[in-house]
């Protein structure tokens, strides 16, 4: 099985956006820390990682959205034209050994849709369901890292959020969109530090 590792990413309060952040909470102290985590793409010609994404529907259960992320990986998988440019994405706390995906070690997941090498509509994204639903979680800002993960390699981003949602994309320097149908938020890169996706796929 292979998981195409895509960066390394430390995580560190009050970076700049293009860097993802998220916090880990000492079990001794009850303190948050900064924490180095990874960032990975699935390989949908691998069994394995589609047998992760559906374990990780069972364990996040809230709202039938990694459920659907991995309902769509498998039918993608399954097709013998692969070309509709879906791409699914995780953020692990996990070091190595990334052809064994650990389920438990997921803090976030996304589904885009790749239109150009520098612009993507986020069909989906979700955080584990600790972090959610748990007043003091082990780990806090999952779903904000994964945000700035895509940030780091796309310079467009645009999605439809639910109303409930809205504030914690526009906390993630996305802009409300109100004359479009199809999506209600986006961000553009506003600076010359974004790396080319063409390179991240060498």
């Amino acid at each position: 099985m292979k998981v195409n590792l895509i960066s390394n990413i430390y995580f560190q309060a009050n970076q700049l956006s293009f860097k993802p952040q998220v916090v880990k909470r000492d079990e001794t102290t009850g303190e948050y820390k900064t924490e180095k985590a990874s960032m990975v793409e699935i390989d949908l010609k691998n069994p394995n990682d589609i047998k992760v994404m559906k374990e990780l529907g069972e364990k996040w259960d809230n709202d039938y959205l990694m459920e659907n992320m991995a309902d769509n990986a498998e039918n993608i998988a399954n097709r013998e034209d692969q070309a509709d440019n879906h791409r699914f994405f995780a953020v692990t706390s996990q070091k190595d050994n990334f052809e064994n995906l650990n389920s438990d070690k997921v803090l976030s997941f996304c589904e885009v849709h790749d239109e150009t090498y520098n612009k993507a509509k986020v069909e989906y994204i979700q955080s584990n369901a600790e972090s959610t639903t748990m007043y003091n979680p082990k780990y806090k800002r999952c779903g904000s890292a994964m945000l700035d993960g895509l940030k780091h390699y796309y310079n467009y981003i645009y999605l439809y959020s639910l109303p409930c949602t809205i504030q914690f994309y526009l906390n993630n320097e996305f802009k409300q969109v109100k004359s479009q149908k199809e999506y209600n938020m986006e961000w553009k890169n506003s600076s010359n530090l974004q790396e080319d996706i063409k390179n991240s796929r060498k």
